[in-house]
C-alpha cells in the first residue's frame, strides 16, 4: 500500500508497538551480565528509515522489519532448517560408499635353498581394492568388489614374471525377517520427513502470528494519527469560535457568560487532544 505512517523516534512507545517482541528483553540480573544487556544489537534495519528525528515507515516496510526481529520467527526458523538437515541425515544412509584401498608390499630374503631361484630372494605385490555398497530404501543391501595385484620376483623358477591377477564379486543381500526388514531401514526417514512437515507447520504459524500483529499495530497508528488529525482540528474551530465570540464581546454583540462557554470548550478540546497525544508520547 502507498500509506505511509509517520512516527516520531522520541514517542518511542508507538513505533515500539510496531515492531515489539513477543518474548521482553532480558534486564541486567544476577543470572544476566551487566556486559550482557549492554551488547544488544539495535532493531535490524530501524535505523535505515530514521530522516530528520522521524520513523517512516510504509505497511510493507513495517511487516518486513517485523519478521526481520521477531525472535519467534527466527527460532522457528532454525527448528525448520534443524529438521531439513535431519531428514538429509536420515537420507544419507541410503547413499552409496565407496572404499579405496591400495598395497604394496616388498620382502628380502635370503636363499635357504637352490629352490628359491635366487641368492636373495626379492618378492614385490601391489595390490588394489574398490568397493562400493548401497542400501536400498527396501532394505537391499547391493556390494561390488573389485581386487586386482601385480606380484613380481627375482626367482628364476618363476613361469610368469611379473604375474597378474584380478577378482570381481557382485552381492545382493536382501532381509526378509527381524530388525533390519523394510519397514525398519524405512522408519528414521519418515520420521525425519514428519518432524520436517511439523516444523514446517511451526513456522509457517510463527510467521502469520507475526504479519498478523505488524498489520494490526500499522493500522492502529494510522487510527491514531487520523483521530489525532480531527481532534486537532476541532481545537481550531473552537479556537477560532473562541477568537469571534471575545470580538463580539468588545463590541457589545455578545453576552458574558457566552464568552466563558466558548473557553470552557477551547479548554475541553485542548484537553482531549492532550489525551490523545499521551499513548503516542508514552504516556498512556
Amino acid at each position: 500500500m502507498g500509506r505511509v505512517v509517520v512516527l516520531v523516534v522520541g514517542l518511542g512507545a508507538t513505533a515500539g508497538a510496531l515492531l515489539a517482541q513477543e518474548s521482553p528483553s532480558p534486564s541486567p540480573s544476577a543470572d544476566v551480565p551487566p556486559s550482557a544487556s549492554q551488547s544488544l544489537a539495535a532493531p535490524e534495519g530501524l535505523r535505515e528509515r530514521i530522516v530528520e528525528g522521524k520513523l517512516r515507515l510504509s505497511l510493507e516496510e513495517t511487516i518486513r522489519l517485523a519478521l526481520a526481529n521477531d525472535t519467534g520467527v527466527r527460532l522457528g526458523r532454525l527448528g525448520f532448517d534443524a529438521s531439513r538437515y535431519a531428514v538429509d541425515r536420515a537420507r544419507s544412509a541410503f547413499d552409496p560408499v565407496l572404499n579405496l584401498n591400495a598395497d604394496d608390499v616388498r620382502a628380502n630374503s635370503p636363499a635357504v635353498s637352490q629352490l628359491d631361484g635366487a641368492d636373495t630372494r626379492e618378492d614385490r605385490e601391489r595390490s588394489g581394492r574398490v568397493n562400493l555398497t548401497e542400501v536400498l530404501p527396501t532394505a537391499t543391501r547391493v556390494g561390488l568388489d573389485w581386487t586386482a595385484s601385480r606380484a613380481s620376483t627375482n626367482s628364476i623358477f618363476s613361469t610368469f614374471n611379473p604375474s597378474y591377477s584380478s577378482n570381481l564379486t557382485v552381492s545382493l543381500t536382501q532381509p526378509l525377517l527381524g530388525v533390519r526388514g523394510p519397514f525398519a531401514t524405512r522408519a528414521p526417514l519418515r520420521l525425519a520427513k514428519g518432524d520436517r512437515e511439523r516444523a514446517r507447520a511451526e513456522f509457517t504459524a510463527f510467521v502469520n502470528d507475526s504479519v498478523a500483529r505488524a498489520v494490526d499495530r500499522y493500522w492502529a497508528v494510522v487510527q491514531l494519527r487520523e483521530g489525532l488529525g480531527v481532534l486537532q482540528k476541532s481545537l481550531d474551530l473552537a479556537e477560532n469560535t473562541y477568537k469571534q465570540n471575545k470580538r463580539a464581546l468588545e463590541l457589545g454583540a455578545l453576552p458574558p457568560l457566552d464568552i466563558f462557554r466558548s473557553e470552557a470548550q477551547v479548554a475541553t478540546r485542548r484537553a482531549v487532544v492532550i489525551q490523545s497525544q499521551c499513548p503516542e508520547a508514552g504516556g498512556g
